[in-house]
């Protein structure tokens, strides 16, 4: 027991710390100098060493170093170690005994070297388990926040093209108008169009066919029937629309109640414009409504030989107004 005293009070210990990292195996470096040969063998160092540990720390071929020495001088054993980890000293120890000289003569000295071993092992054993827990302990903690990464500065947007026109449609209509102006009397029409449209701008062509059954010519009568065409380009907003007119056709009239009956005709053309109402009912469904100015280009006299013998006559006047209704569907 004093020798065991002895040793534990020379006992120094420097542990440094390291970066944390799983526990690798390490190399056993062992050396004993000759004034020691009757201390244990490397063997029953290690043996002691996974005794403590419960488990085998040592490898052949590792980057860890465990070197340990084992000296005599001056009739004091001596054993020193020191742990390598990653080529850096994390731990190192010396121990030393003693005996009386009534000891070394008595033969004690392997006795007195078992105990300096089991000493040695008990604090290699110590000194794994201490590096082995603090890398542990570090490598549980979690590692620090790495600072936000700092996006690059993006490329300043990019205006979007402009949306290419809507593709060609084409739409059929049908209806009908009442027209006043030229006349006295009030002319009525049914209509039909199409017209072909691309974005806001379309072409329409309208064929319709006035007819005033009974035109007063003086003392006489007439059928006055105006068949027509109307070529539109329109401009077409959200709700609204635009166009304008060109018309050509003929006015044909028919005596009632004269003295020879018989047919008459004349060129007509008219220009104006009109504008209106685009009313959506479906997508494919739409009511058109419209109001109509034009100037009448080819001013018509009508001259009726009556049954009296007299030849009235009456002339046309120089506009037309006329306001209609139409529903219109897209044919694609």
């Amino acid at each position: 027991m004093a020798r065991l005293a002895s040793l534990a009070a020379i006992c120094v210990v420097s542990i440094g710390s390291g970066q944390a990292r799983a526990a690798a195996p390490t190399k056993l470096d062992f050396h004993r100098a000759a004034s020691a040969q009757e201390c244990p063998a490397e063997q029953q160092l290690r043996a002691a060493v996974v005794a403590r540990l419960g488990h085998d720390p040592f490898a052949g071929e590792a980057h860890d170093a465990l070197h340990v020495e084992i000296s005599s001088d001056g009739g004091k054993l001596r054993g020193h170690f020191s742990l390598e980890r990653d080529g850096r000293e994390i731990g190192s120890q010396t121990l030393e005994a003693t005996g009386t000289p009534a000891e070394h003569e008595a033969g004690h000295a392997s006795s007195i070297c078992d105990e300096l071993v089991d000493a040695l092992a008990l604090e290699v054993a110590l000194v794994f388990e201490a590096a082995d827990a603090t890398e542990a302990k570090a490598a549980a903690e979690p590692a620090a926040a790495s600072p936000p990464a700092i996006a690059p500065p993006q490329p300043p947007p990019v205006a979007p093209a402009a949306p290419s026109p809507r593709p060609w449609s084409l739409w059929g209509s049908a209806g009908g108008r009442a027209s006043v102006g030229s006349w006295a009397e009030a002319a009525l029409a049914p209509e039909i169009g199409v017209e072909a449209r691309r974005g806001f701008f379309g072409l329409g062509l309208d064929l319709r066919v006035d007819v005033i059954p009974t035109l007063d010519v003086g003392s006489a009568r007439a059928t006055l029937v105006r068949p027509s065409g109307s070529l539109l380009p329109c401009a077409h907003g959200r709700w609204i629309y635009g166009c304008a007119v060109a018309t050509l056709g003929a006015t044909v009239v028919h005596g009632i109640d004269v003295a020879s009956s018989r047919e008459a005709s004349s060129p007509y053309a008219a220009f104006g414009g009109r504008a209106g109402l685009d009313l959506p009912l479906t997508a494919r469904l739409h009511l058109l409504t419209f109001v109509e100015m034009v100037g009448v280009a080819t001013p018509t006299t009508v001259r009726l030989d009556a049954s009296d013998g007299v030849s009235p006559t009456v002339s046309s006047r120089a506009w037309d107004g006329a306001a209609g209704i139409m529903l219109a569907g897209s044919i694609f």
